[in-house]
């Protein structure tokens, strides 16, 4: 069975702290409901950044300097990725 990504939504003190001693009960339960209500991601996603903070980095570019928006744009996504991208199959290095 292949794996995917997925996104969930549980506690800062649950990701930061529940993973450094056996879980409780109601953690288990927490995990299981955020699994299911997890969002996957599709297969060859690209690069999943924070958009908008990389457009803070640009909001302020105008006139002639608008032409670099592109390559600014680019630049700030990539310090703004969280999850890199999916290989398609045919990129997977065997």
């Amino acid at each position: 069975m292949a794996d995917i990504e997925l996104v969930i939504k549980i506690s800062e003190k649950l990701a930061c702290e529940g993973f450094e001693r056996p879980f409780t009960e109601e953690e288990k339960s927490v995990l299981i409901r955020a699994i299911g209500n997890g969002i996957p991601l599709p297969k060859g996603h690209g690069r999943i950044a924070d958009i908008d903070e990389a457009i803070k980095c640009i909001e302020d570019v105008e006139g002639e300097d608008a032409i670099w928006a592109i390559s600014l744009i680019e630049w700030a996504c990539s310090k703004r990725t969280i999850i890199g991208a999916d290989k398609a199959e045919s990129e997977v290095e065997e």
